[in-house]
Formats: structure tokens, sequence, C-alpha cells
């Protein structure tokens, strides 16, 4: 077997096991337990890949470039297109190497493992570089039924009413700007940014608080509870 096949077959192989679940840590971020509430965690994708015998992971990437899935919405085609990119080079490459008169040519086999490696390793940083961007700082919950206005990455407003209790995700903080993220597979995520002052004497109490590597919440009520847990 050449080695542009095994790295094609290695490639394909991780791709589909553990392309989805690390496609949703780059999207949602890489904690867990702030991800939308429609998006499984990737243990779910294991187990069900293992009861399956592979098939339910094969139909959610036959649906994920149709935007089909819960965890991706209309994000899935780029997302299925990052997963299987490198796959995707490697089989060209294999391909390409049957065509040549020498395809046991060091030197090509050599650059060609070089190109794929610096892809990857680009691939790889991008998707720790949007994973850590894209990861929630808290969750919070309103004491009364409230509007608020979210923009998508479109600059298209979506109108959301909390009603209380409701959880909302906060994903930056200062002193005069809460920003909340929303998330829908319809048009990806949304975002809105609240009065400090508003937010504070409305969100009654976190449930969930990841402590930002420089803080920058100013707690200005005893409403919002800004204890690190």
């Amino acid at each position: 077997m050449s080695t542009k096949l095994l790295t094609a077959l290695v490639l394909t192989f991780l791709a589909i096991v553990f392309g989805f679940p690390a496609a949703e840590y780059a999207v949602h971020g890489t904690n867990a337990s702030f991800w939308p509430a429609s998006v499984r965690h990737p243990d779910a994708w294991f187990v069900a890949m293992k009861d399956s015998f592979g098939l339910a992971s094969l139909r959610a990437y036959y649906n994920l470039p149709l935007g089909q899935t819960e965890a991706f919405g209309m994000l899935g085609f780029w997302v299925f297109a990052s997963i299987f990119a490198l796959p995707m080079l490697a089989w060209l490459a294999f391909a390409s190497a049957l065509a040549e008169d020498e395809p046991g040519d060091a030197k090509n086999n050599r650059f060609s493992v070089a190109v794929l490696a610096i892809l990857f390793l680009a691939l790889a940083g991008s998707s720790l570089f949007l994973a850590g961007r894209n990861s929630a700082l808290a969750l919070v919950t309103f004491d009364q039924e409230v509007t608020l206005r979210f923009s998508t990455a479109n600059e298209i407003p979506v109108t959301v009413t909390y009603q209380p209790g409701q959880a909302a995700v906060v994903v930056s903080a200062s002193t005069n700007t809460i920003r909340l993220r929303l998330w829908s597979k319809d048009f990806g995520y949304a975002i809105a940014d609240i009065n400090a002052d508003w937010f504070t004497a409305h969100a009654y109490r976190h449930i969930r608080w990841r402590q930002p590597s420089r803080p920058r919440m100013s707690c200005q009520t005893e409403r919002f509870d800004c204890v690190h847990v």
C-alpha cells in the first residue's frame, strides 16, 4: 500500500470519527455546558456511532452540507468542507500519483506530505482559535419578561422575548456593555449588546460562570452575583 493511499485512508477515517464533534467545539466553544440546548454533547456522537454501527454518523454527514443538523444549521456546508478538506486533498494527491509516470517518486511524496502537514496545522490552529473566541462567559436568567434585539452575522435583526427564569448566554462583559449570544439553526449565532446597568438590574442570578483571563465585569448590584464558580 502506497504512502499516499494510507494517508488518505487515515485522514478520512479520522475526519469521519472525530470531525463532527471537533467542529462542535470550534463553532460553539470549548465549554459544552454553555452550548445551545439543541446541540448534543460529543459523547452522544460516539454513543450513536457505536449503537448504529456508524450509520448515524454517515446520516449526520449527509445532512450536514444540506444545513439540516441542529448543531450547525446553515453553517453546515462550510463545516462539512472544513472537516473533509484534508482528506480530499490527500485523495487528490493519491490520484495524481497514480497518473504520474513515476508514481513512487520520493521527492513528490515528501512534498505532498509536507503540504498536507502544513494544511493540517493551519486547520487545527484556526479551529482552536475559533473555539476560544466562541466560548461563552456565563449563563444568566432574567427576573421579568424582557424583549431584546439581536443581530445576525449578516446584520439581520432578530427580536427575542425571554421569560422570567429563562437562560441567556453572556459572551463578553465590560463596564458599559454586556454582549449576549443567541443560536438558531436558521441563521447561526446572533448577538445583542446590552447596557451593563440595565443588565445587572434585571439578570438576577447566574447559572454557570467561567472566569475570564482578564476579569472585566463590574458587579454593580447584589442581584447579579458574580462570584466565580
